[in-house]
C-alpha cells in the first residue's frame, strides 16, 4: 500500500518522503544525484523504480499522456 499523506508545500516534498515508511528504494538518494547531474539515465533510474513500486494504474499511452500537453486547436 502506498503512502496518503499531506504535505505543506513543494519545499517540504523531501523532508515528507524522508519520513514515510513505504518508498521506492533509494528515492531521495537518486533524487538528489539527478539535481546535480540532470542525466537521462539519472532521470529514467528513478521513473523506473517508481513505476516497479507503485500500484498506481497510470497512463501508458504515449497518445494519452502527451494528450495533457496538446492544444488539439494547433493542430495541422
Amino acid at each position: 500500500m502506498e503512502n496518503k499523506i499531506l504535505f505543506p508545500s513543494a519545499r517540504k516534498l523531501e523532508e515528507y518522503v524522508i519520513r514515510v515508511p513505504n518508498k521506492p528504494v533509494d528515492i531521495i538518494e537518486k533524487s538528489r544525484r539527478l539535481m546535480e547531474t540532470l542525466s537521462d539515465a539519472d532521470c529514467a533510474e528513478i521513473i523506473e523504480g517508481y513505476e516497479a513500486w507503485t500500484a498506481y494504474d497510470y497512463p501508458k499511452d504515449h497518445d494519452v499522456v502527451m494528450n495533457n500537453f496538446l492544444n488539439p486547436y494547433e493542430l495541422d
